[in-house]
């Protein structure tokens, strides 16, 4: 019979070697089985994870953070994209910034509040040692693509390009060959697309596309409405393209068959002129719905969700291609993903399981969603952070 020693010896050796042999397959692992996060990452829509798995109040779990992991994702320390964006943010002390249409007005105040942070100055005329920061919708002063060859020097501009759109033009490959020019880019699935183009060196992730405010802001009303109390069960704003009509076939199935006389909104609205008719649905309802255009297989509309994220609503929103983040967007911003089809009946789940029973998640006052939003992103400290690491 073993001693006692004997036996807690032989334990010890046996619990040391099994930690020896899983440093070495750690370490293996690590040298040679290096994995595509883009590849082998798990779809948004299997994801279910609850409010506890993750603690929204740390800073790590922070919207600011979800921006800070796009950037060491795309431009880590002495990476071309991290080394290209600081040659342009030192080629010039001045800056002329124009995104064009209006829609992009709370962006084009983060972006400002960025390049402030860093040390630059904004000016109102363009003059030839300025940087330009545009969208693809600028009439800007010196085009990329120099079309109309009103601009001399378009290659030696210094220019910040966002990239404001689910899909990809040419004016990325143009800003690429600049040595002059880097892109800002939202989607993180977007951002692996132009890396097969080869333009991956030129390009930043960044949550350019958020809305910090919304621009609806003023027309919010506090406190917010009890989800329970709420009058209207689901809210839909956008051009209603054909892969979208299948929402308004829902919402009748829905206020028909499932909820009976619940109030449903889907529905195009002109933002320039309806923002207060559509801070008031937002408002008043349980759950915002948020779908695709053209296609599932295409970055977050992250636009559309900060939009209306001030007002409290439940957010249900198609699946996206889109990996940085998804987990912290779920459990810290209450989105449920689901694909296009499903929407209503998450909806449906949410509401009827959930809001009017008045579980602890949804409960009466809980907007902890909305608090997580609202510290947003820190605009002004984002570049001085990135490159202080």
């Amino acid at each position: 019979m073993l001693h006692p020693r004997g036996i807690l010896y032989n334990g010890f050796v046996m619990l040391s070697y099994c930690m020896a042999t899983f440093r070495l397959l750690e370490t293996y692992l690590e040298q040679h089985v290096q994995l595509d996060p883009m590849e082998h990452s798990v779809p948004a829509a299997s994801l279910s994870l609850s409010s506890a798995s993750i603690n929204c109040s740390l800073p790590e779990n922070s919207l600011h953070q979800v921006a800070l992991d796009m950037i060491r994702h795309s431009s880590p320390k002495g990476s071309p994209s991290y080394q290209k964006l600081q040659h342009v943010l030192h080629q010039n002390q001045y800056f002329y910034i124009d995104l064009g249409p209006r829609i992009f007005g709370q962006i084009q105040n983060s972006i400002i509040d960025m390049l402030r942070g860093y040390g630059l100055t904004r000016v109102y005329h363009y003059n030839a040692n300025v940087t330009l920061v545009e969208t693809m919708f600028t009439k800007s002063k010196c085009p990329i693509d120099n079309k109309h060859n009103n601009c001399a020097n378009t290659q030696h501009q210094a220019r910040i390009y966002i990239q404001s759109e689910q899909y990809l033009k040419d004016h990325l490959g143009s800003c690429h060959d600049s040595p002059h020019c880097i892109a800002l880019e939202f989607s993180d699935h977007n951002y692996k697309l132009e890396q097969e183009k080869g333009w991956g060196d030129s390009v930043v992730l960044l949550p350019v596309m958020t809305q910090q405010p919304s621009r609806l802001i003023k027309y919010a009303q506090y406190p917010l409405q009890p989800l329970q109390k709420r009058t209207t069960d689901v809210v839909f704003f956008g051009l209603m393209t054909n892969r979208r009509r299948i929402l308004q076939q829902h919402a009748r199935r829905y206020t028909q068959q499932q909820r009976p006389g619940a109030n449903v909104t889907i529905s195009k609205v002109n933002p320039k002129t309806e923002q207060q008719y559509m801070a008031n649905a937002y408002q008043q309802a349980k759950v915002c719905l948020v779908g695709h255009s053209y296609s599932n297989v295409s970055g977050g509309e992250y636009h559309r969700l900060s939009e209306f994220a001030p007002f409290g609503c439940i957010p249900v929103m198609e699946t996206f291609a889109d990996v940085i983040g998804v987990d912290r967007y779920q459990a810290c911003g209450k989105v449920t993903f689901a694909p296009l089809d499903q929407l209503f009946d998450a909806a449906a789940n949410i509401i009827a399981g959930q809001i009017d029973r008045g579980t602890e998640y949804y409960n009466f006052d809980n907007f902890d969603h909305v608090a997580w939003w609202r510290e947003g992103i820190h605009w002004g400290s984002i570049l001085t952070t990135m490159y202080a690491d």
